[in-house]
């Protein structure tokens, strides 16, 4: 799905997580992470 999908996008691996529930792993990281990418990208889409 990666591969397939158009950029801009990032590729995020957390152990043990699945598809939906990175937040509940690491919900501190998780929500600076998705801040991070929408401050970077939002503008260029």
């Amino acid at each position: 799905m990666f591969t397939a999908a158009h950029a801009p996008k990032e590729l995020w691996i957390v152990k043990g997580a699945g598809h939906v529930d990175f937040s509940k792993f690491t919900p501190e990281v998780y929500r600076e992470k998705v801040l991070q990418f929408l401050r970077e990208n939002l503008e260029k889409i």
